[in-house]
């Protein structure tokens, strides 16, 4: 959200970013000519506040993010008298998918609306042409469901990947390989430290960027499977950049992806992927394997066969830059000006 807003900015528009709880880390990251409102109190009783909004503000569009968000929306634009803007809602996962995730309460209300609710908004996008076919298919003709990637790459890019490596094994030669992620089980990288242990693979050290519930468990295995001084966990870090651009490969395991913002992130620094074929966005983004190797979920081995292919290639890191131009702010940001039916800055 922040991305599209940058984006929306960069392209004429005027943008505003109405939040329950106008807190954390990510506000400092807003441009300076976004305006920030907050509504104040619970998500799940946010629609009069937001219905207020509407009708004080008059926003010619306004697009929400994720169910409850989604949701209240629909609620706050039926309680709003005179409003007659454009609602688009957007999912970044399939319904299949939420429903292996354990939530609040709150969540799996939503989830259980959302299918009914939904019918109300003018236009849903989901991050994935798999999302929006899934939910295309569950609300039928009454709302198009439209897909478009996330807004991933900015101007920055190559000025944030030129930071100082977050690890001495960047330095070294061969260079490791890279995960980044949260670490929960839907991540999987239990397979990619068992594909380490490949023999085709025993010179190859990994990084491992991000924490999360799995990451004891996960240290774990490693040390079970001998890869004990092959293995580094970083944690989370504030920047991932720097380490893409010095990876040897961008190695995503995961079970499936509402979209995959890191295999954007490392193309944008030239970094060759190798990623699960899972649902949705691994085979959008690498174009069915044209722009990266895709393998199958959960197999260690055949994990292990991609690495060790894309190892023994010669990559056009050129070609993989211009490919997550595709996923520009400006780009994603102009094409959802043109969904909600504006007309974009020229250039």
């Amino acid at each position: 959200m922040v991305n599209l807003a940058a984006g929306l900015v960069g392209c004429g528009a005027r943008v505003e970013v109405v939040l329950v709880r106008a807190e954390g880390a990510m506000l400092a990251l807003l441009p300076p000519e976004v305006r920030v409102v907050e509504l104040g109190g619970r998500t799940a009783g946010a629609a009069p506040a937001l219905a207020r909004y509407l009708q004080t503000r008059r926003p010619q569009a306004l697009v929400a993010f994720l169910e409850q968000a989604n949701i209240a929306a629909l609620a706050a634009r039926r309680l709003a008298r005179h409003w007659s803007g454009r609602l688009a809602i957007t999912e970044h996962a399939c319904f299949s998918q939420h429903r292996l995730r354990p939530r609040s309460w709150a969540h799996r209300l939503a989830l259980a609306l959302a299918p009914l609710a939904y019918r109300d908004a003018d236009l849903l996008i989901g991050v994935s042409a798999g999302a929006a076919a899934e939910w295309r298919r569950r609300l039928g003709a009454q709302v198009p469901c439209l897909a478009i990637g996330n807004p991933v790459v900015d101007d920055a890019f190559p000025g944030r990947a030129a930071a100082p490596a977050p690890h001495p094994w960047f330095s070294d030669q061969p260079r490791p390989l890279l995960a980044v992620g949260r670490l929960s089980a839907e991540k999987d990288h239990a397979t990619l430290l068992r594909a380490l242990g490949d023999p085709r693979l025993a010179s190859s050290r990994l990084v491992v960027v991000g924490d999360g519930p799995e990451r004891q468990r996960l240290e774990g295995l490693a040390a079970g499977l001998g890869l004990d001084g092959r293995v580094a966990f970083t944690g989370a870090l504030a920047d991932p950049l720097p380490a893409m651009a010095r990876a040897a490969l961008l190695v995503n395991p995961s079970c499936y992806e509402g979209f995959g913002n890191v295999l954007v992130e490392a193309l944008a620094c030239g970094t060759p992927v190798v990623a699960t074929d899972c649902p949705f966005g691994p085979r959008e983004i690498l174009a069915g394997g044209r722009w990266g190797t895709l393998v199958p979920v959960g197999d260690p081995t055949a994990l292990a066969t991609g690495i060790a292919a894309a190892l023994a290639a010669l990559p056009d890191r050129a070609s993989l830059r211009r490919r997550a131009q595709d996923f520009h702010q400006r780009r994603i940001a102009g094409r959802y000006l043109g969904l909600l039916g504006f007309r974009p800055r020229p250039g």
